[in-house]
């Protein structure tokens, strides 16, 4: 079976957009005129410094593919709503604060909704995969190749109602039977015959 993976455009647009976000609130705050010299410069340090580290911590998240990137970027989102709406009381700049506070509560939903999965990379199923894949209710027959302390490859196969990352949807092999335990999850088991 083809997996075709590709990096999710719509996250690599949102991180862009995040990093575009962040310089224009380090750029609008320095502009501000309605606040004392020595708090400008303290609140200027701190949005500085957190601009660094989400910027830096976002951008590495993103291209390590670290599941913690969600996080930092909705912190990142919700930090930047608050200072955008301290930035419209404080300047009374309507259109264009409401318009950034907008674009944030979209990337900040974007991130929220976004499955774990599917925030790096996209999966193409071709139309003949996707009718050879066993499916038993909502469960997806997934196979795995993992190598064991001797060496060798081994195949697993297991049933699950979520996308597998590591996995590969699969049609039933020969010689394989479905079971259900005790609590009712269907699994899948060489015959014995």
């Amino acid at each position: 079976m083809k997996k075709n993976k590709k990096t999710n455009i719509y996250t690599l647009i949102a991180i862009i957009t995040i990093i575009l976000l962040d310089l224009y609130s380090f750029y609008s705050f320095s502009t501000l005129a309605n606040i004392g010299l020595s708090t400008k410069i303290l609140a200027h340090s701190i949005n500085l410094l957190w601009t660094l580290i989400a910027l830096l911590a976002i951008t590495y998240g993103f291209i390590k593919r670290k599941k913690w990137l969600k996080l930092i970027a909705t912190m990142f989102l919700t930090w930047s709503i608050i200072w955008f709406i301290g930035i419209l009381i404080i300047e009374k700049t309507i259109l264009q604060t409401a318009a950034t506070i907008g674009i944030c509560l979209i990337l900040f939903v974007y991130f929220v909704r976004a499955s774990d999965e599917n925030l790096f990379t996209t999966r193409n199923i071709d139309k003949k995969e996707k009718n050879n894949v066993f499916k038993l209710g909502e469960y997806t027959l997934y196979k795995r190749e993992i190598k064991t302390k001797g060496k060798k490859t081994r195949v697993l196969y297991y049933l699950s109602k979520k996308r597998v990352e590591n996995g590969q949807p699969c049609q039933k092999p020969p010689g394989y039977e479905v079971f259900i335990n005790k609590k009712g999850i269907p699994y899948i088991k060489k015959s014995e015959r």
